[in-house]
């Protein structure tokens, strides 16, 4: 990984996570002083969560709120300016993180959040910082990493099941304006969950694992870790043309527990969206499927691991009364204890743009040892493909699978397509078939393997 990538990656992870919890140690002095203006609940309000100096970066996080949308539309700015340079940053509504990189050292700055709300160019809040900085380090924090981009897959083999992988990359900055570090190291060590060390400290004869930084920001990738809930020991050194080695940073994570589960849609139809939800191996495990449309959530259903009642079974969850050719957000959530702690953990976030309307009916036709089905297809958007029907024998409850095949329909008039299933049929026995197909949405998505119809004889 070269040095432009690292540090494009580095500034899009850095709008997720903010600098937090500077070491004492850190050789960085911050004063700041804010200054904050007192609004009226009708006019906007802007906050500073967060401003960090490190080395000559500035990190910040920014709140702005406007509930009766009074600022004109791009004019909301964050500002930092002193006597010899001004910069403003486009800002949206919400929060907001960022970086402001290559300032010059040993300056005071004044950051000020502004926009012209109907009155002119104001000013919502400000705060002004000084740095006097030599050398720094910072472990940013650490993610999931994937070797490479995930690769497109068809939806039979990949719909909204997690992502999995051993791998993660622990995030690291530093800065050395002065060239007074002649290396800088990250030194780690984890332990699987029921072996933590005593005291959150680890002993003395711990095997820790160096990784020499070559340039800022880089990553230290750290392979072999299938199970979740293990806990990293980090410590981000350097060593001075003195030859003394400092401590520039520590941090200590665990990563999440593994919770096997997946969601996987079986009907997406123009106004419902039926979904199968499988979860293995969790006695202590609530479930949660959230349907958001945006900022709004429209749907939850909460499922608890005695509904899973037999290994591999699936629960079916069902969302009606939607909107044709729309995008919906599909969230599966974990709740569970960790350590005495109620924890939750998002495990999957999916978007469903829902197809056009489209029809399909099947009529049985009785004969003497088969049964034969015409199918009727209303298709006038090009919705419905690839159709496929299982024939299933229904047993004490349970279906047991005796024919399928591939199909293809005949278009008899304009978008109207016919066609025939013929199969073998015990008239004094029961019988289910199901037809899939593959589903094209409004937006393009493509959707295999989904049932259209199902019924029972």
């Amino acid at each position: 990984m070269n040095g432009q990538i690292r540090k494009e990656k580095f500034l899009t992870n850095q709008k997720r996570r903010i600098v937090m919890n500077w070491l004492s140690s850190l050789a960085v002095t911050v004063v700041a002083v804010v200054v904050t203006i007192t609004l009226t609940q009708s006019i906007p309000k802007a906050t500073f969560n967060q401003v960090e100096v490190y080395g000559h970066d500035i990190f910040y996080s920014v709140v702005v709120e406007d509930p009766n949308s009074k600022i004109i539309s791009g004019t909301l700015h964050l500002t930092i300016s002193n006597q010899l340079e001004t910069r403003r940053i486009p800002l949206i509504l919400g929060e907001q993180n960022g970086t402001v990189p290559l300032l010059q050292g040993a300056k005071e700055y004044v950051l000020s959040i502004t926009c012209n709300y109907g009155y002119g160019e104001g000013v919502l809040t400000s705060q002004s910082i000084r740095t006097e900085s030599t050398y720094g380090g910072r472990i940013i924090g650490w993610q999931p990493y994937f070797p490479q981009e995930p690769t497109p897959m068809s939806y039979e083999e990949t719909a909204f099941s997690q992502q999995e992988t051993d791998q993660i990359a622990i995030q690291m900055v530093y800065s050395d304006p002065y060239q007074e570090l002649e290396a800088v190291w990250l030194s780690y060590v984890y332990y699987q969950k029921g072996e933590y060390p005593e005291g959150d400290t680890p002993p003395l004869d711990a095997l820790y694992t160096d990784y020499s930084l070559v340039s800022s920001p880089d990553d230290c990738i750290v392979g072999g870790l299938w199970d979740g809930s293990i806990r990293f020991y980090t410590t981000l050194w350097g060593r001075t043309t003195e030859n003394e080695e400092v401590v520039l940073d520590t941090f200590i994570f665990t990563t999440p527990r593994k919770i096997y589960a997946s969601l996987y849609p079986s009907y997406i139809g123009p106004t419902s969206l039926h979904l199968s939800l499988y979860m293995e191996g969790e006695s202590d495990v609530d479930l949660e499927v959230i349907l958001k449309q945006g900022d709004k959530t429209l749907q939850t259903k909460t499922f608890y691991p005695a509904d899973f009642l037999e290994m591999y079974s699936s629960i079916e969850v069902l969302f009606t009364g939607l909107k044709t050719g729309e995008t919906y957000q599909v969230i599966l959530m974990a709740h569970y204890l960790e350590e005495g702690v109620l924890t939750s953990q998002t495990l999957l976030e999916e978007d469903v743009t829902l197809p056009p309307p489209y029809t399909l009916t099947l009529q049985p036709l009785p004969g003497e040892g088969v049964m034969q089905f015409e199918v009727n297809l209303e298709d006038p958007n090009q919705v419905v493909s690839d159709l496929y029907y299982y024939v299933y024998q229904i047993v004490d409850g349970q279906e047991m699978y005796i024919t399928g095949a591939e199909f293809v329909l005949m278009e008899n008039s304009p978008h109207v397509y016919q066609g025939e299933i013929q199969v073998a049929w015990d008239n004094n026995l029961a019988y289910s078939i199901t037809i899939y197909g593959t589903i094209t949405t409004t937006n393009g998505d493509v959707y295999t393997w989904i049932e259209i119809i199902h019924l029972n004889y």
